[in-house]
């Protein structure tokens, strides 16, 4: 059996193929909600615990999460994934995370659950009850679990034939073979036990049975897949990358550029002593994000304004992140909020971790439906102190780099919804950035 490795950043990781994409019932990412992003709205809602960094995006962490309105006709074949994290060593084979397929048709149900840690093993089982109650299953010990911060990526089978499968990490680790009938999910549900601190995440729902290649590939050497493919992408309003005026979401929101010049940034491209602008198609949202790079250039000893990012409303509000010339190793970041009343309120934070000319910091501002504003700067989050009560609609997006201080902005991004901590991350990703659009 393979040993694990633990997920690598997802730079690592490649594009999701195709195929995994057909009869994807549902996918859970746990970015900040319960919601499917396979396309499909099999929503899940979120009755209890939290939602912490998982193996690829986010995972729900002693909790439970239910969608008990559905109607999906699967037939006979089934295939669930998810990463599981087991927390500390129970040395016991109590259930720690469970992800069932219900029915109220009938008794009928499936279910994937994985026990907590016994030292080095866990153990891995596929219960299917059939319409007359009888209960089959399959269970396999799986040996290679190292660490309390370990994720094993955990997949069952159900195949036309009757055959009961189960992969951990890759590996084929138990089959069975078991009468199998049609089934129809009217409920989803995941639960996470608390008492083992289990966490459990990128669950994925097929009404097939995979191959043992598409679960290579969702298991990517233990860096993970994500087959619906980038999150960064969605309700992305534009990405500029700033290696020419073109918007990388396919929403065209080219950019005018007016003048200055476009160098290389920290990820793709940077303007340098410019501005540049776009009327933008977009709707209105009581959630934003505004992300980029900056670099301030030399050291002024003064905090003058030498660029900024704003986004002009439909009437007077506008929102934006403006940032200072470097004094030392401090240079003021700025959000600034003007309400349609034409007053203003402002995030101040005065970033001391500057310590080169040549020197790129990756600055965020997120507004939640709740009306907080946070201010993230390389992926922690420094202030979040105000509230803005209001959806906003976004008219104009301008960017601008001021020529005296030398300074420089690039890989410019705006959503219509809050990012989660775990899409921040994934954007800074440990210093070396990353695009939502990666070049080919």
């Amino acid at each position: 059996m393979r040993a694990f490795s633990p997920a690598q950043p997802p730079s690592n990781r490649t594009a999701a193929p195709t195929t995994l994409l057909t009869d994807l019932i549902a996918y859970y990412r746990f970015n900040g909600n319960g919601n499917d992003s396979s396309g499909n709205s099999r929503n899940l809602s979120i009755d209890s615990g939290s939602l912490v960094p998982g193996a690829i995006n986010s995972a729900l962490s002693a909790g439970y999460a239910i969608n008990d309105a559905l109607n999906v006709i699967f037939g006979k074949e089934l295939t669930i994934s998810m990463w599981v994290n087991l927390g500390i060593d129970s040395v016991a084979y109590d259930p720690a995370a469970i992800m069932s397929l219900t029915t109220d048709l009938d008794p009928s149900e499936r279910k994937l659950t994985v026990s907590s840690r016994d030292g080095t093993n866990v153990r891995v089982k596929i219960e299917y009850t059939d319409s007359t109650t009888t209960i089959y299953e399959n269970a396999a010990i799986y040996t290679d679990v190292l660490s309390d911060d370990q994720w094993i990526h955990v997949v069952a089978v159900v195949s036309q034939t009757g055959g009961m499968l189960l992969y951990a990490d890759g590996d084929l680790i138990a089959t069975e073979i078991h009468p199998n009938e049609d089934f129809t999910v009217t409920n989803i549900s995941v639960n996470t036990i608390p008492n083992a601190e289990s966490k459990a995440g990128d669950i994925g729902i097929w009404k097939r049975a995979l191959s043992e290649a598409e679960i290579l590939q969702l298991y990517n050497s233990g860096n993970g897949l994500d087959p619906v493919g980038e999150s960064l992408q969605e309700d992305n309003v534009a990405y500029y990358k700033l290696l020419d005026n073109t918007d990388s979401s396919p929403n065209g929101n080219n950019l005018a550029i007016y003048s200055g010049t476009l160098v290389p940034g920290k990820v793709d491209g940077a303007l340098y002593a410019g501005d540049a602008e776009c009327i933008p198609s977009s709707s209105p949202n009581e959630e934003t994000t505004i992300s980029c790079w900056i670099n301030v250039g030399p050291d002024r000893i003064e905090n003058a304004s030498v660029g900024l990012i704003r986004l002009f409303g439909l009437s007077v509000d506008t929102r934006g992140i403006s940032f200072g010339s470097r004094d030392g190793s401090t240079a003021l970041i700025v959000f600034s909020y003007r309400y349609a009343n034409n007053s203003v309120e402002l995030v101040e934070v005065y970033y001391t971790n500057i310590v080169s000319d040549t020197q790129w910091v990756h600055v965020l501002v997120r507004t939640k439906s709740t009306g907080s504003v946070e201010l993230f700067i390389d992926s922690i989050l420094e202030n979040d102190n105000f509230y803005v009560p209001e959806p906003f609609q976004i008219g104009d997006i301008y960017i601008s780099s001021t020529a005296d201080y030398e300074s420089k902005i690039g890989d410019v991004g705006i959503w219509n919804r809050a990012l989660s901590d775990a899409e921040i991350r994934r954007l800074y990703n440990s210093g070396s950035g990353r695009s939502p659009y990666p070049t080919a």
